[in-house]
């Protein structure tokens, strides 16, 4: 590039704020520039007069660069933030208005769960999510030392394995949000070849092992969907991903296989009570002959009568205790408040130029839809009952903050699409 048409440029860039859009704007010029210059150059113009020929064509610098400006800067979508925070609402709705639940303690928690996440996904927004694919390394270091102090020395509580710090308690939700995110920055990475190949089977599996170890089995199924998602639009070839996903669907299929035949005692009655509630009404199928009275004695407008015999009611049984308590149309409009949210996060990944920013957006979308349609399958009796919240409704500071977390990096990839060229992506 010349000095010419250096000097053009930075007086384009001169009237630009953003030090991402300015360089985003120099390159997508002067590919136009360069563009342009060939043409004159085919038209039998020498070099130096077909440049100065391209940057006339171009037109006053001042006037471009506030036109560009006015293109390329960072962007807030105020439209999910708005849905958000009517999300986050609704959650506290829920816990302040209704005795049973023991609002005092409930809905005041709830409240600051929810300020927190609201601050977790603004922080998140502005922060650069491009880090993710520079540090992915220390996301994965980060999650395996996790996984090895809980496997070693985690607390068990009710079933599952927390770790405990002083103000905190994690549990394995909070390792697979590092190892989801490690995974799609390591996929833009410059591993290649069979190396590649061994580190994604391992990327895959040694976390399933902890969340199985963990007793967070439906970590297992959400992990899976998420990862195969982001190697299919990950940028390695199709030939590669299409053996990868094929060597980790057959790994999982020979796993099935021998858990089937190895089934606990256990797990084999937990099961049978999905399967036929009606038969293990005493055990393993009371929760779910209860929740499907529940759902059934729900009326349009909610219930005031009393409830007992239910646990967990204010996490992942939200659901069908807000439908009894606020009724069926309080249901439907969570329901649909919910769905819009996903649907407009889900849009952003067709908003943005830079591929590995789509896949941060779909990986997001994603963990939290599988979390959205597991929860309400089983509170409807499609699919067992385990450890899975209704995103940003259930009572749960750590969940909150996790699935606020990926709603700040879907915020962040708006905020800079189109701080990201066509022509090159940063």
């Amino acid at each position: 590039m010349t000095n010419k048409m250096d000097s053009y440029l930075d007086r384009v860039v001169s009237a630009v704020r953003s030090k991402e859009a300015k360089y985003v704007i120099k390159e997508e010029l002067r590919t136009h520039i360069e563009q342009r210059k060939s043409v004159y150059i085919d038209k039998g113009h020498e070099e130096e007069e077909a440049e100065t020929l391209a940057i006339a064509r171009m037109g006053n610098p001042t006037t471009i660069g506030k036109e560009m400006a006015l293109i390329h800067r960072p962007r807030i979508d105020w439209v999910t933030i708005a849905l958000f925070i009517t999300v986050l609402l609704l959650g506290i709705l829920i816990f302040s208005f209704d005795s049973f639940i023991e609002y005092n303690y409930y809905g005041k928690n709830q409240l600051i769960f929810s300020l927190l996440g609201l601050s977790m996904a603004l922080l998140m927004m502005f922060s650069d999510y491009r880090l993710v694919r520079k540090y992915w390394y220390i996301l994965i270091g980060s999650a395996c030392v996790l996984s090895f102090w809980m496997l070693f020395s985690g607390e068990m509580r009710n079933g599952t394995y927390y770790i405990e710090l002083h103000f905190v308690s994690l549990t394995s939700w909070t390792i697979s949000l590092l190892f989801i995110l490690g995974f799609t920055g390591f996929l833009y990475s410059k591993t290649k070849g069979a190396k590649l190949l061994l580190l994604i089977s391992l990327f895959y599996w040694f976390p399933i092992i902890v969340f199985v170890k963990t007793n967070y089995l439906f970590l297992v199924i959400v992990y899976l969907i998420v990862l195969t998602a982001i190697l299919a639009l990950s940028p390695l070839s199709k030939k590669f991903r299409l053996v990868s996903i094929g060597t980790q669907l057959f790994i999982l299929m020979m796993t099935l296989a021998i858990t089937w035949f190895n089934l606990s005692p256990y797990y084999a009655s937990r099961l049978s009570g999905f399967v036929s509630p009606e038969n293990y009404q005493s055990d393993y199928g009371y929760i779910y002959m209860q929740v499907q009275g529940l759902l059934e004695q729900a009326t349009l407008f909610g219930s005031e009568a009393p409830l007992e015999g239910f646990f967990n009611i204010h996490t992942e049984l939200i659901f069908p205790y807000l439908v009894y308590r606020f009724g069926w149309l309080f249901g439907a409009v969570v329901l649909f408040c919910l769905t819009i949210f996903l649907y407009r996060l889900a849009t952003i990944a067709y908003r943005t130029n830079d591929p590995f920013g789509r896949a941060i957006v779909v990986a997001s979308v994603a963990v939290i839809s599988v979390a959205l349609i597991w929860n309400l399958a089983m509170v409807v009796g499609w699919l067992p009952i385990t450890s899975t919240p209704l995103p940003f409704i259930s009572y749960s500071g750590q969940l909150n903050m996790m699935f606020s977390t990926y709603i700040g990096l879907i915020l962040g990839v708006y905020r800079r699409k189109d701080l990201v060229s066509k022509n090159v992506l940063t």
